[in-house]
């Protein structure tokens, strides 16, 4: 009986703690996006060093440190457990139509695997590619975004959220 009588003080806590939940959850969800944000400039100052380190007089050492700098940012970007090779990959970033990727793929293979020694201007333009493929803000570091995440499970949108706030 007790509880029936004080309906009205649980529905009022609820609808106090209900929009406290979901400002915790907002704090939380900005905090997650700095991290996020900050780990994506980390790796790519990483993959720059790493990029700009590479030493331009030995061509077969350009190439292999691009070969090993590139498979780790493959695996990195598009988490790829297991390299399965150059010519896989090409035929998959084809697909997916991510071209500058596969291009890229296809040259590397194609230095790495044939009697064609790649020149100077030829690693130049293939670092180039790789660097456009690296800074690319849209696939280092994918995350989801938690928040709404949580919101579409309750079929909440934002629009009204901010409306019942106000």
């Amino acid at each position: 009986m007790e509880l029936t009588e004080n309906w009205e003080y649980i529905l009022s806590g609820l609808l106090i703690l209900f929009p406290l939940i979901l400002i915790i959850l907002e704090l939380i969800e900005n905090r997650i996006k700095k991290k996020i944000e900050k780990e994506k400039l980390n790796k790519k100052r990483y993959y720059l060093k790493k990029l700009n380190e590479i030493d331009y007089s030995n061509n077969d050492s350009n190439l292999n440190q691009i070969n090993k700098l590139a498979k780790e940012l493959f695996k990195d970007i598009f988490q790829i457990r297991y390299f399965q090779g150059y010519g896989k990959l090409e035929k998959n970033f084809l697909k997916k139509g991510f071209l500058k990727e596969a291009k890229f793929c296809g040259d590397i293979n194609k230095y790495l695997y044939s009697q064609e020694k790649p020149d100077l201007t030829q690693i130049k333009n293939l670092m180039n590619l790789f660097k456009q493929i690296m800074t690319k803000d849209d696939k280092i570091i994918k995350k989801e975004n938690i928040f709404k995440r949580f919101l579409n499970l309750f079929h909440i949108k934002k629009k009204e959220l901010n409306n019942n706030q106000n």
